[in-house]
């Protein structure tokens, strides 16, 4: 039984994994559409044709690519925010930088404090 939930599981996991860079690919698409035309998100959904608005609808709306859609718009998000503007990506910067040296990670704290 317990081979079971270990196979089930592992498909669920590599489902999860293969689906982050599709989610992460629709995602910037759509970011990229949105900057190209004046239209906000709805006006853009409902301009869409009807085959659009289902893939759509299937891609970002499927339970079963919710944790995937989370993880790409994480990514999504880290790499398109200013550094100035994102103090969780500056500290995880710094503190990378700090552990390549050979520091401690007690350089996070004061960073989360700038305003």
């Amino acid at each position: 039984m317990i081979t079971v939930y270990c196979f089930f599981g592992g498909i669920a996991l590599l489902y999860f994994l293969v689906m982050i860079p599709v989610q992460y690919a629709y995602i910037t698409g759509l970011k990229e559409r949105s900057k190209s035309t004046v239209l906000n998100q709805q006006e853009m959904y409902y301009a869409m044709p009807v085959q659009e608005q289902q893939l759509h609808y299937h891609v970002q709306g499927n339970l079963f690519n919710l944790p995937s859609a989370l993880v790409a718009r994480l990514i999504y998000k880290v790499k398109t925010e200013s550094r100035s503007s994102c103090l969780w990506s500056r500290s995880l910067i710094v503190l990378i930088r700090e552990k390549n040296r050979g520091g401690s990670a007690w350089v996070l704290l004061p960073l989360l404090n700038e305003k």
